[in-house]
């Protein structure tokens, strides 16, 4: 028993000698509650960011003062790609937590030289100390009157026992302005969120929590399915969370033409 212990605690040192000496990128910890913060959601919905923005599918995101220009903090783990999130479902806590205030968010590549040095988007906005935001990379996010479509105050409701919050986000390319969809539950049977029109996201709803099952989620045009999100892992009691239709339907390589993920928001 005394053998081990010593080992242990040589181990132990050894463990701490090396990740002190470890460098890496400075990341806002993600946390659930803590006081006087607020929280950021980041993904990914992006198909051609290559072509559009002439950069690398390989983004971080910075936030600083918008004031000062100055503070910048790295607030996403790995670089993100398209159908990426952080942080990612099944993540112990579900954002990154930021300072509030009159904050510059950054979306950045790496340089020939420098990593991080090429910024290829900046949005302005003022963060409230305890508010949840989504922050939805797409395609069209550079452009001013689209600005409403990559930002996305979460006001989920606290859902009561026996209840999950849901929402819905129909964001695929290159189909008409007027174009709907259904989201589908099969375990349900039922239309969770109708018509939802192209470049929308829904509020947040609360549906009965399926204890123990998993479900599939189909997005349906006039009854016909056009994307497909099955299984799902199990969706908690009392917890929310955003299914995404995304991708471009005239996209090529099928790793990006249309489909589906999730995300916890709770």
């Amino acid at each position: 028993m005394k053998k081990y212990s010593v080992f242990l605690a040589v181990m132990m040192a050894a463990a701490a000698i090396f990740f002190s000496c470890k460098k890496e990128f400075n990341v806002v910890a993600t946390a659930s509650n803590p006081n006087g913060m607020a929280f950021l959601k980041i993904v990914h919905a992006s198909p051609n960011f290559t072509k559009v923005f002439t950069k690398p599918d390989g983004l971080n995101v910075y936030v600083g003062s918008a004031t000062a220009d100055t503070g910048w903090v790295k607030v996403n783990g790995p670089a993100l790609t398209f159908k990426s999130a952080y942080p990612a479902v099944g993540s112990v806590n579900t954002y990154a937590s930021v300072l509030p205030g009159d904050d510059s968010i950054r979306i950045v590549v790496s340089g020939v030289v420098n990593p991080d040095s090429i910024t290829v988007f900046r949005l302005r906005k003022t963060l409230a100390a305890g508010s949840y935001y989504t922050l939805l990379l797409t395609d069209s996010m550079n452009r001013a009157q689209d600005s409403a479509k990559v930002w996305a105050p979460d006001n989920f409701p606290a859902s009561s026992a026996g209840n999950v919050s849901l929402r819905f986000v129909n964001m695929v390319l290159d189909a008409p302005a007027t174009d709907t969809m259904n989201l589908y539950s099969k375990r349900r049977g039922q239309i969770l969120f109708p018509s939802v029109l192209k470049d929308s996201i829904t509020p947040f709803a609360s549906f009965p929590t399926l204890v123990n099952v998993l479900d599939s989620f189909y997005v349906q045009r006039q009854g016909v399915t056009m994307a497909s999100l099955l299984p799902t892992a199990l969706m908690r009691d009392q917890m929310a969370y955003t299914i995404y239709y995304i991708g471009d339907t005239a996209k090529a390589v099928a790793a990006k033409t249309k489909t589906m993920i999730y995300v916890q928001n709770q």
